[in-house]
């Protein structure tokens, strides 16, 4: 018994001795964590540096407490590191073994600057501090981004970078024409690079998808970084030539799990119609051609009732039955927190419903979106896993309908009495009762009858493995994989009693149909060197790339048509392969130096050409950092830049590929046997041999500035870009492969421009914060030598195989070729009356001149921000000057002898008419450079007004509530309808919506 008594005792004794060494082995820290002006930090994470297993998060008067065991102590000292959004702090601590200890931390103000100074600028391959970046790279955040009705990404950035010009369509979900300081092609794509969180996207639109980026959620963006010069491009290489822009996603953190739901509700109005004459209007022109032609189309006016034979007269405005106003709405759902508290995650849903303002058409996409991004072995391996699905369904009205509106009869009914014949819609028939073939058709009937749709499918994400290497820690390698799929398919159908299928068809309708998939591959593999030798960091990268982009298309071809023939395309593999290299030095942080080199290869060139060189360099200067500035009390921060590089271009789609392809069906390689069908045979698409790439050096020089305390801040960018071997489009020889224009490289081009960025707090307090940011540039482009004094471009609608655009030596690329007007002693103009510039008697081509181009001199933004309490209010605004607009709505529909046709019908013209007073159209008079307008404008893209709610539905909850309107206020003297045209041809523009939402945001 003794003795199990003193087993027990010692048993206790060790107990005590064990628990004690446990407690004893582990410290817990306390405190308090305030914001810079003392408030309480709710929701703030403190974690233990290297265990993401160890997180405190604080409570509502901002206490937390965290216990650390001993392991996580290294050589006696524990960090702790507390982030309060993206502000972060560190606090290393002495660790001792069972003590209690009180660490509270106060963030401090922090500068507008110093924040920009931490911010990290993606630039391809890693990233680097926006306060070393040596090239010309905007970065903007979510608090930059525009507000609004945002559908596609690229909206996000519309007027918000200079040098970036963004053109957006009307239609839902419609593609955007980008350019970073005007392109660097003519043939070739002048589209710039778009990465998405390491995924290098194709350019190249789905079948059935009108916009690379409309997959994307918007609302899953947390920055774009955007490379406008060579040096900050160049590591991308051959895709980079026209500037490059990087979309990082949002990520998951550390900590309890956030969720945050977004609902917005849009109500789409027409903003404007096209000017056409009205039906009192259209009545008296017909009546005058007829009085000067002695003819007798009026009798054509009104519609002749069957029934009662009696001929009615309307007032229709088509446009009103094809133009509607519409609601649209959009959700958002993420998450973000820790996955089994160890990997940091975000998960998201969205879904958006996008009605077109023209009847039938409407976008609508699905997301989902997952991100996870553990760490592994003391933060030495990173994973990043990006993982993204997209459904979109397309529903495209036929756009035909707005030219069919403004040109159809305004006396006549929508519908006719006999619902059995063209489906009851009113068409123009020839005395057999078939629709006549080249009159307008019913507008309403053009969109109700067809059935135009398209559903996609997209995958894209990447898997990326970082590694630190233990026994050399300065040394990581870098293993990028990624995937981006696309699988389509649509169907085209027109009703069986649709009145715009004539010919064969006609009675039996159309259906088309399409399949197609898509896959770009992509794998990255560098290493990166960083270390610190005294007063000299070095930043070395090198890598190899490889890039594969394959698939096929099928299509049916018209169904109900003998003649017609399926078609399976399989497109050619294009593959990319490329070695490269970037060695960043920095002097005393002080002195920035980086060097890049690419070497890019493509499968579209021959052996001999396929490889292409592109280096680049940059060196940036501190000027702050130096003792006579350092003290200064009005410059708070300045850096020159200076930079130099080369990129190429190599995107010319299949078209002239050394690849051989082999192309069936052309009216010249057919056989006919006897009186039999002809037999198409197969042929050698034209192809070129010695196709090599295009390139572009440019020298860019900027300044980055901060004044007054960092109340002003901004930057100034000179840049000139010249580039040559241009891919263009020329004649070829007759015989050439049966084709006669081809690719071929001739010429060169150079671009010139200035960029300024302002950004300007001008109240910064705890109740109220107002701040502005505007943004300018000037580009100019001009052509320095061709493969001839004119290649013609630019297609003249309504006059098939006539253009009214060129490019000419001197002058910038898609000039207006016009001829010049001639106007009688009143200032108007003389039908068909032009200079005969060259004296030779006789008005033809070599009496047209170069006239204006639609790329604008000057392009401006201008944002506003404010807060007050919990109200907050933003407003955007752009301009655009420098730009014209061949106004092909008035130079085709303007004219009073449209009115009357030989074929048996009578059409409505533009109201330009009423202005011009012009009787006869030609080709020459549609050329005519009075059609030339200045389509200089000032735009009120948005505005909106929120106000936000704290705590309303428990704690740690925001609720804002917000309303607003967009495409509000447009400033031009452009006779047109809408002055933002891309190419510069303004014909049966899509109009854009004006548009008037209401949503609400809830963190929880």
């Amino acid at each position: 018994m003794r003795n199990s008594n003193q087993m027990r005792k010692w048993l206790a004794v060790f107990m005590l001795l064990i628990s004690s060494s446990m407690v004893m082995a582990q410290m817990t820290v306390n405190g308090k964590i305030t914001d810079s002006s003392g408030s309480p930090v709710i929701g703030g994470i403190v974690s233990v540096d290297g265990m993401d297993s160890l997180i405190s998060e604080t409570d509502l008067e901002g206490n937390y407490s965290i216990t650390i065991p001993a392991e996580a102590a290294k050589d006696g000292k524990v960090s702790l590191l507390i982030m309060d959004g993206d502000a972060t702090e560190t606090r290393v601590l002495d660790y001792r073994d069972g003590s209690s200890i009180t660490e509270s931390i106060a963030f401090k103000e922090v500068s507008k600057t110093e924040q920009l100074k931490d911010v990290v600028v993606q630039v391809g391959y890693g990233g680097v501090k926006k306060k070393d970046a040596t090239g010309a790279v905007d970065v903007l955040r979510e608090e930059d981004f525009n507000k609004g009705a945002i559908t596609t990404a690229e909206n996000l950035l519309m007027g918000r970078v200079a040098g970036l010009q963004v053109t957006t369509g009307g239609s839902p979900g419609s593609g955007s024409a980008i350019r970073i300081r005007g392109g660097a092609s003519l043939n070739a794509s002048n589209d710039p690079l778009i990465v998405i969180d390491g995924v290098v996207m194709d350019n190249n639109a789905a079948s059935g998808s009108s916009n690379v980026l409309s997959s994307i959620n918007p609302n899953d963006i947390e920055s774009f970084s955007v490379l406008k010069d060579a040096s900050a491009s160049a590591i991308y290489g051959s895709r980079a030539s026209n500037g490059v822009i990087i979309i990082t996603t949002k990520k998951g953190k550390k900590g309890d799990w956030k969720f945050n739901y977004d609902a917005r509700f849009d109500y789409n109005t027409v903003p404007y119609k096209n000017d056409v004459l009205s039906a009192s209007e259209f009545t008296q022109v017909v009546n005058e051609y007829d009085a000067d032609n002695a003819t007798t189309f009026s009798n054509l006016l009104g519609y002749l009732n069957p029934t009662t034979n009696v001929r009615e007269y309307y007032d229709t405005d088509w446009q009103d039955y094809i133009l509607e106003n519409r609601l649209g709405t959009q959700h958002n759902l993420s998450a973000r927190g820790a996955l089994f508290n160890r990997i940091p995650s975000r998960f998201s849903v969205g879904y958006n419903y996008t009605p077109g303002i023209l009847l039938t058409s409407n976008f609508q996409r699905t997301n989902f979106g997952t991100s996870l991004n553990p760490t592994f072995f003391d933060n030495h391996l990173k994973v990043n896993v990006n993982a993204n699905i997209a459904w979109e369904d397309w529903r495209y009205a036929d756009t035909g309908a707005i030219g069919a509106a403004m040109a159809m009869d305004p006396t006549k009914p929508v519908y006719t009495s006999n619902s059995n014949v063209w489906g009851g819609f009113y068409q123009w028939l020839q005395s057999n009762g078939q629709v006549i073939g080249l009159a307008p058709k019913n507008p309403l009937g053009l969109l109700l009858q067809r059935h135009n749709t398209s559903n996609i499918r997209k995958i894209w994400g990447n898997t990326e493995v970082d590694y630190k290497f233990h026994f050399l820690p300065e040394l990581r390698a870098v293993v990028n994989l990624s995937l981006e799929t696309n699988d389509s398919e649509g169907e085209d159908i027109t009703d069986r009693n649709a009145g715009n299928v004539t010919g064969e068809l006609a009675g039996l309708g159309s259906h088309t149909y399409y399949n197609q998939w898509r896959q770009n591959k992509l794998m990255d593999a560098y290493l990166n060197y960083v270390k610190e030798f005294g007063k000299v960091r070095v930043d070395a990268t090198a890598g190899y790339n490889y890039q594969l982009f394959e698939g096929w298309q099928f299509n049916s071809g018209q169904l109900f048509s003998a003649s017609s023939e399926s078609d399976l395309d399989s497109y050619t593999d294009i593959n990319l392969q490329s070695y490269f290299g970037r060695l960043n030095i920095g002097f005393y942080d002080k002195y920035l130096l980086t060097l890049t080199y690419r070497r890019d290869g493509t499968s579209r060139f021959s052996p001999e050409n396929r490889w292409g060189n592109f280096p680049s360099a940059a060196f940036a200067w501190k000027l702050k950092e130096e003792s006579f500035l350092r003290n200064n009390s009005v410059i708070s921060d300045l850096k020159l830049r200076l930079g130099w590089g080369i990129t190429g271009q190599q995107s010319i789609g299949t078209s002239g590929l050394f690849v051989p392809l082999v192309g069936i069906g052309n009216n010249n390689s057919q056989w006919i046997f006897g009186n039999g069908s002809p037999i198409y045979v197969p042929f050698p698409n034209y192809r070129v041999d010695d196709l090599k790439w295009e390139e572009t050096t440019t020298w860019n020089a900027g300044l980055d500035f901060g004044l007054f305390t960092d109340k002003l801040r901004g930057n100034i960018d000179v840049y000139y870009k010249e580039s040559i071997d241009l891919i263009a489009e020329v004649d070829l020889p007759p015989g050439s492969n049966f084709v006669n224009r081809g690719l071929t490289n001739f010429g060169s081009l150079n671009s010139k421009g200035v960029e300024l960025g302002l950004s300007y707090d001008a109240i910064s307090q705890e109740d109220l914060e107002l701040t502005f940011n505007y943004n300018a540039s000037y580009n100019k482009i001009e052509l320095d030598e061709l493969a001839s004094p004119i290649i013609e471009v630019g297609g003249l609608q309504g006059f098939i195989g006539n253009n009214i655009q060129a490019h000419s030596v001197g002058r910038r690329p898609y000039s207006y070729w016009v001829f010049k007007q001639l106007y009688d002693t009143s200032g108007n103009a003389i039908n068909g009356a032009f200079a005969d510039l060259n004296g030779d008697g006789t008005i033809d081509n070599d009496d047209r001149y170069m006239k204006e181009g639609s790329n604008p001199d000057v392009t401006m933004g201008f944002l506003t921000n404010m807060r007050y309490k919990n109200f907050d209010f933003s407003m955007s605004w752009r301009a655009s000057f420098g730009n014209f607009v061949f106004n092909n709505i008035a130079a085709v529909n303007a004219y009073r002898n449209n009115v009357a046709s030989s074929n048996g019908y009578i059409a409505n013209i533009s109201a330009y008419y009423l202005q011009d007073g012009l009787l006869q159209s030609d080709v020459k008079q549609a050329q005519s450079d009075m059609f030339i307008e200045d389509a200089s404008f000032v735009k009120l893209d948005n505005l909106t007004v929120g106000y936000s709610v704290f705590n309303a539905l428990g704690d740690k909850t925001k609720v804002r509530f917000y309303a607003g309107a967009q495409n509000i206020l447009t400033i031009s003297d452009y006779l047109g309808e809408d002055p933002e045209v891309f190419d510069g041809r303004d014909y049966n523009v899509y109009p854009r919506a004006r548009i008037f939402m209401f949503g609400f945001n809830i963190d929880f």
